[in-house]
Protein backbone atom coordinates (compact mmCIF):
# COMPACT_ATOMS: atom_id res chain seq x y z
CA UNK A 1 0.00 0.00 0.00
CA UNK A 2 1.20 3.04 -0.84
CA UNK A 3 1.05 6.65 1.21
CA UNK A 4 -0.81 9.37 -0.83
CA UNK A 5 2.06 12.74 -0.09
CA UNK A 6 0.91 14.93 2.45
CA UNK A 7 -0.33 18.04 1.34
CA UNK A 8 1.35 21.13 2.70
CA UNK A 9 -0.68 23.54 4.32
CA UNK A 10 -0.41 27.14 3.58
CA UNK A 11 1.60 29.10 6.47
CA UNK A 12 -0.57 31.41 8.22
CA UNK A 13 1.47 33.66 10.34
CA UNK A 14 -0.68 36.77 11.08
CA UNK A 15 -0.14 40.48 11.99
CA UNK A 16 -2.76 42.55 13.85
CA UNK A 17 -3.75 45.65 11.96
CA UNK A 18 -6.59 47.52 14.16
CA UNK A 19 -9.32 44.44 14.61
CA UNK A 20 -8.49 42.19 11.46
CA UNK A 21 -5.48 39.96 11.33
CA UNK A 22 -3.66 40.00 7.87
CA UNK A 23 -0.99 37.53 6.45
CA UNK A 24 2.46 38.59 7.13
CA UNK A 25 5.14 39.08 4.61
CA UNK A 26 6.93 36.27 5.58
CA UNK A 27 4.12 33.99 5.21
CA UNK A 28 3.22 35.53 1.39
CA UNK A 29 6.67 34.60 0.63
CA UNK A 30 7.02 31.18 2.37
CA UNK A 31 3.55 30.54 0.78
CA UNK A 32 4.62 31.76 -2.48
CA UNK A 33 8.52 29.65 -2.29
CA UNK A 34 5.85 26.61 -2.03
CA UNK A 35 4.46 26.97 -4.87
CA UNK A 36 5.67 25.15 -7.72
CA UNK A 37 4.44 27.39 -10.48
CA UNK A 38 6.37 30.37 -9.10
CA UNK A 39 8.96 31.99 -10.84
CA UNK A 40 12.18 32.12 -9.17
CA UNK A 41 13.60 35.31 -10.46
CA UNK A 42 9.80 36.52 -9.21
CA UNK A 43 10.71 35.38 -5.92
CA UNK A 44 13.99 36.74 -5.33
CA UNK A 45 12.15 40.07 -6.26
CA UNK A 46 9.72 39.43 -3.71
CA UNK A 47 12.27 38.58 -1.27
CA UNK A 48 14.47 41.92 -2.33
CA UNK A 49 10.88 44.05 -1.94
CA UNK A 50 10.11 42.79 1.74
CA UNK A 51 14.05 43.29 2.62
CA UNK A 52 13.52 47.22 1.83
CA UNK A 53 9.75 46.94 2.93
CA UNK A 54 11.40 45.99 6.41
CA UNK A 55 14.31 48.47 6.38
CA UNK A 56 11.57 51.71 5.33
CA UNK A 57 9.75 50.15 8.05
CA UNK A 58 12.92 50.21 10.62
CA UNK A 59 13.93 53.52 9.66
CA UNK A 60 10.58 54.99 10.03
CA UNK A 61 10.39 53.61 13.54
CA UNK A 62 14.06 55.30 14.68
CA UNK A 63 12.72 58.58 13.23
CA UNK A 64 9.62 57.99 15.57
CA UNK A 65 12.19 57.45 18.42
CA UNK A 66 14.50 60.28 18.01
CA UNK A 67 11.48 62.94 17.47
CA UNK A 68 10.72 61.20 21.06
CA UNK A 69 13.62 61.30 22.15
CA UNK A 70 14.27 65.16 21.54
CA UNK A 71 10.96 65.84 22.83
CA UNK A 72 11.57 63.97 26.19
CA UNK A 73 15.20 64.96 26.64
CA UNK A 74 16.35 67.63 29.59
CA UNK A 75 18.47 70.31 28.94
CA UNK A 76 22.51 69.25 29.02
CA UNK A 77 24.04 71.96 31.23
CA UNK A 78 27.49 73.06 30.79
CA UNK A 79 28.97 72.08 34.30
CA UNK A 80 32.62 72.96 33.69
CA UNK A 81 35.07 75.31 32.86
CA UNK A 82 37.91 75.37 30.72
CA UNK A 83 41.22 77.56 29.89
CA UNK A 84 43.12 78.12 27.05
CA UNK A 85 46.52 79.48 27.21
CA UNK A 86 48.02 81.02 23.85
CA UNK A 87 51.93 80.66 22.97
CA UNK A 88 52.13 83.93 23.74
CA UNK A 89 50.59 84.33 27.07
CA UNK A 90 47.26 85.58 26.20
CA UNK A 91 44.14 83.39 28.80
CA UNK A 92 40.65 83.27 27.85
CA UNK A 93 38.09 80.90 29.49
CA UNK A 94 34.79 79.15 28.25
CA UNK A 95 31.98 76.84 29.69
CA UNK A 96 31.38 73.33 28.26
CA UNK A 97 29.61 70.04 29.33
CA UNK A 98 31.62 66.89 29.26
CA UNK A 99 30.75 63.66 27.79
CA UNK A 100 29.94 61.73 31.11
CA UNK A 101 27.72 64.97 32.08
CA UNK A 102 25.77 64.25 28.44
CA UNK A 103 25.59 60.45 28.89
CA UNK A 104 23.75 60.94 32.81
CA UNK A 105 20.88 63.35 30.55
CA UNK A 106 20.70 61.15 27.18
CA UNK A 107 21.15 57.69 28.24
CA UNK A 108 17.89 56.92 30.44
CA UNK A 109 16.10 59.15 27.54
CA UNK A 110 17.40 56.99 25.14
CA UNK A 111 17.12 53.80 26.38
CA UNK A 112 13.46 54.34 26.82
CA UNK A 113 13.59 55.18 23.29
CA UNK A 114 14.84 52.21 22.16
CA UNK A 115 18.13 53.94 21.01
CA UNK A 116 21.38 53.24 21.69
CA UNK A 117 24.81 54.89 20.61
CA UNK A 118 28.66 54.26 20.05
CA UNK A 119 31.67 55.89 19.40
CA UNK A 120 33.69 54.46 16.01
CA UNK A 121 37.45 54.51 15.50
CA UNK A 122 38.82 57.72 15.59
CA UNK A 123 40.37 58.94 12.75
CA UNK A 124 43.44 61.51 11.60
CA UNK A 125 43.24 63.15 8.53
CA UNK A 126 45.47 66.17 7.12
CA UNK A 127 45.93 68.21 10.45
CA UNK A 128 42.14 67.04 12.07
CA UNK A 129 40.86 64.25 14.25
CA UNK A 130 37.25 62.90 14.13
CA UNK A 131 35.89 60.78 16.38
CA UNK A 132 32.36 59.23 14.43
CA UNK A 133 29.09 58.83 16.40
CA UNK A 134 26.41 56.13 15.81
CA UNK A 135 22.89 55.80 17.31
CA UNK A 136 20.46 52.43 16.51
CA UNK A 137 17.59 51.75 17.23
CA UNK A 138 16.10 48.32 18.30
CA UNK A 139 14.12 48.24 15.11
CA UNK A 140 17.38 47.44 13.10
CA UNK A 141 17.64 50.88 11.57
CA UNK A 142 21.08 52.35 12.28
CA UNK A 143 21.99 56.15 11.75
CA UNK A 144 25.23 56.89 9.47
CA UNK A 145 28.07 58.32 11.26
CA UNK A 146 28.41 61.60 12.14
CA UNK A 147 31.48 63.59 13.17
CA UNK A 148 32.92 66.74 13.11
CA UNK A 149 36.73 67.37 12.45
CA UNK A 150 39.22 68.79 15.05
CA UNK A 151 42.46 70.28 14.50
CA UNK A 152 44.80 68.57 16.40
CA UNK A 153 46.95 71.82 16.15
CA UNK A 154 46.33 74.84 18.06
CA UNK A 155 47.44 78.08 19.89
CA UNK A 156 47.25 76.53 23.27
CA UNK A 157 50.99 76.09 24.88
CA UNK A 158 50.66 72.87 25.26
CA UNK A 159 53.22 69.16 24.13
CA UNK A 160 51.55 67.95 21.13
CA UNK A 161 50.15 64.97 23.42
CA UNK A 162 48.36 67.14 25.27
CA UNK A 163 46.37 68.96 22.08
CA UNK A 164 45.94 65.59 20.73
CA UNK A 165 44.54 64.36 23.87
CA UNK A 166 42.56 67.64 24.13
CA UNK A 167 41.02 67.41 20.27
CA UNK A 168 40.27 63.51 20.93
CA UNK A 169 37.91 64.81 23.71
CA UNK A 170 36.39 67.55 21.61
CA UNK A 171 35.95 65.85 18.95
CA UNK A 172 34.05 63.54 21.06
CA UNK A 173 31.90 65.46 22.37
CA UNK A 174 31.39 67.32 19.19
CA UNK A 175 30.12 64.35 17.13
CA UNK A 176 27.70 63.39 20.15
CA UNK A 177 25.85 66.47 20.55
CA UNK A 178 25.61 66.52 16.58
CA UNK A 179 24.57 63.28 15.92
CA UNK A 180 21.53 63.82 18.87
CA UNK A 181 21.05 66.97 17.51
CA UNK A 182 21.76 68.62 21.42
CA UNK A 183 22.83 71.61 22.62
CA UNK A 184 24.50 72.04 25.54
CA UNK A 185 23.46 75.76 27.79
CA UNK A 186 24.61 77.49 30.96
CA UNK A 187 21.44 76.86 32.25
CA UNK A 188 18.89 73.93 32.97
CA UNK A 189 15.84 76.09 32.49
CA UNK A 190 15.34 79.01 29.98
CA UNK A 191 15.74 82.38 31.45
CA UNK A 192 12.04 83.74 32.31
CA UNK A 193 10.99 86.07 29.39
CA UNK A 194 14.75 86.08 27.64
CA UNK A 195 14.72 87.07 24.42
CA UNK A 196 15.28 84.32 21.74
CA UNK A 197 18.76 86.37 20.58
CA UNK A 198 20.13 86.09 24.12
CA UNK A 199 20.81 82.33 23.74
CA UNK A 200 24.93 81.94 23.54
CA UNK A 201 26.43 79.91 20.66
CA UNK A 202 26.95 75.91 20.57
CA UNK A 203 29.36 74.45 21.23
CA UNK A 204 30.17 73.43 17.79
CA UNK A 205 29.93 76.95 16.82
CA UNK A 206 32.37 78.02 19.97
CA UNK A 207 35.08 75.66 18.24
CA UNK A 208 34.66 77.07 14.71
CA UNK A 209 34.54 80.65 16.06
CA UNK A 210 38.37 79.49 17.99
CA UNK A 211 39.96 78.51 14.88
CA UNK A 212 39.16 81.82 13.43
CA UNK A 213 40.06 84.09 16.05
CA UNK A 214 43.44 82.42 16.75
CA UNK A 215 44.53 82.76 13.51
CA UNK A 216 44.40 86.78 14.06
CA UNK A 217 47.30 88.82 15.73
CA UNK A 218 46.06 89.71 18.94
CA UNK A 219 42.45 87.82 18.35
CA UNK A 220 40.95 87.50 21.39
CA UNK A 221 41.43 91.32 22.75
CA UNK A 222 40.39 92.35 18.77
CA UNK A 223 37.53 89.69 18.94
CA UNK A 224 36.47 91.19 22.67
CA UNK A 225 36.66 94.96 22.12
CA UNK A 226 34.68 94.17 18.42
CA UNK A 227 31.72 91.98 20.25
CA UNK A 228 31.96 93.65 23.44
CA UNK A 229 32.11 89.74 25.68
CA UNK A 230 34.25 88.89 27.97
CA UNK A 231 34.81 85.42 26.19
CA UNK A 232 33.77 83.82 23.03
CA UNK A 233 31.56 81.37 24.38
CA UNK A 234 29.43 84.98 25.67
CA UNK A 235 28.86 85.63 22.25
CA UNK A 236 24.74 85.30 21.41
CA UNK A 237 23.78 82.89 18.74
CA UNK A 238 22.28 85.34 17.30
CA UNK A 239 25.57 87.29 16.30
CA UNK A 240 27.50 83.65 15.44
CA UNK A 241 26.91 84.51 11.51
CA UNK A 242 28.11 88.07 11.39
CA UNK A 243 31.31 87.39 13.87
CA UNK A 244 32.29 84.32 11.22
CA UNK A 245 32.01 87.07 8.49
CA UNK A 246 33.90 89.97 10.63
CA UNK A 247 36.39 87.47 11.98
CA UNK A 248 37.13 86.20 8.37
CA UNK A 249 37.22 89.75 6.55
CA UNK A 250 39.89 91.08 9.67
CA UNK A 251 43.24 91.81 8.58
CA UNK A 252 46.12 89.16 10.28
Amino acid sequence: MSLAPLEQEPVELVERDGQHDKPSDMALIINAARDPNVDPAKLRELFAMCRQLKQDEAKEQFHAAMALFKKECPRIVKGHKGQIVTKGGAKWSYTYANVEDMAVVVDPVASACGLSYSWATAVRDNGNISVPHVIRHVGGHEQPPVSVPVPIDSAAGSSEQMKLAAAHMVARRLSFLSAWGLNAFDSAQPTPDAPESSEKITDEQLHNLTELVEKMDNGLERFRKLFEVDKLSDLPVSRYEEAVRRVKGAKK
